[in-house]
């Protein structure tokens, strides 16, 4: 399945729980320019300013590569997010030694498939635990026997971590 495939049934599934998804898919011509960032945080400013969203409620989610990128935007501007999911994302660089203050730093859900060859279940692990010592709730789902793919069986677990933590 494409993302743009899953992106499809991921919408229609979050249409019927409320929930409002805004997908830039050409994320990779964003740089670190204050410009590029700007633009992308104005695009989610004008969702929640035309009352189709809560600004309370603004979740980020990755998925895979999607995920770097996802987790880049929450160390850089955390209390922007209510939450951060990272679905099936590489988890080997370092990034939790990279967050300094974990005062206001969002909630985070690792979704993550058992036979994943691309992204480390014991790596999201790690991970998970790095956040819970610097005080950060952070929680693992693991579907044992999926792979790398993001399954669309994992969109109830989202969509109820999303509730949970709104």
């Amino acid at each position: 399945m494409t993302g743009e495939e899953y992106l499809k049934i991921f919408k229609a599934e979050a249409e019927k729980g409320h929930v409002h998804v805004l997908a830039p898919t050409q994320m990779q011509g964003y740089t670190n320019e204050p410009s590029n960032l700007a633009e992308f945080y104005q695009l989610v400013d004008e969702v929640v300013q035309k009352g189709s969203a809560d600004r309370n409620r603004v979740f980020l989610m990755g998925t895979s590569s999607g995920g770097l990128i996802a987790r880049w935007l929450a160390l850089n501007r955390p209390a922007f997010w209510r939450g951060v999911i990272l679905v099936a994302s590489p988890t080997s660089e370092a990034w939790t030694s990279q967050l300094k203050d974990s005062s206001g730093f969002p909630s985070v859900l690792f979704v993550q498939g058992g036979k994943d060859a691309q992204s480390s279940v014991e790596e999201a692990k790690r991970h998970v635990e790095i956040l819970k010592q610097k005080g950060i709730d952070a929680e693992l789902f693991l579907d044992p026997d999926a792979g790398h793919t993001h399954s669309p069986t994992w969109n109830q677990k989202i969509f109820d971590w999303i509730k949970d933590h709104s």
